[in-house]
C-alpha cells in the first residue's frame, strides 16, 4: 500500500513538472517582431498637463532569448519614436 502511494505521488509530481515545462516552452515562442511593435504603439493627442507613460515587458524567447539584439534595437526605435515622458521596463534581460 505504501509503495502504491509513493508511485502515485511520483507520477503526479512528474506530470506537473512536464506540464510546467510545456507551458514555459509555449509562452516563450518568438513571434513576429516589427508587426508586433507597430500594432501596439500609438500616440494619443497631447493634452495640457499630461504625460505619456510607456510600459514594456521585455522578456521574450526564454530561455534562449532568440534574436535579442534585434528585439532590443526595435525597442529603442519604438521608445525614440513615441518619445514618452516615463518608460518602465519589466523582465529586462541581463545580457545582450
Amino acid at each position: 500500500m505504501k509503495n502504491s502511494k509513493t508511485i502515485v505521488i511520483i507520477f503526479i509530481v512528474g506530470f506537473t513538472i512536464i506540464l510546467i515545462g510545456i507551458w514555459i516552452l509555449n509562452v516563450s515562442q518568438v513571434g513576429p517582431l516589427e508587426s508586433e511593435f507597430n500594432s501596439y504603439t500609438r500616440s494619443p493627442p497631447e493634452a495640457e498637463n499630461s504625460f505619456q507613460l510607456m510600459n514594456l515587458n521585455m522578456l521574450h524567447g526564454f530561455p534562449g532569448f532568440e534574436r535579442l539584439s534585434e528585439r532590443l534595437d526595435l525597442l529603442v526605435d519604438q521608445i525614440n519614436q513615441i518619445s514618452p515622458d516615463v518608460v518602465t521596463l519589466q523582465e529586462v534581460p541581463w545580457t545582450r
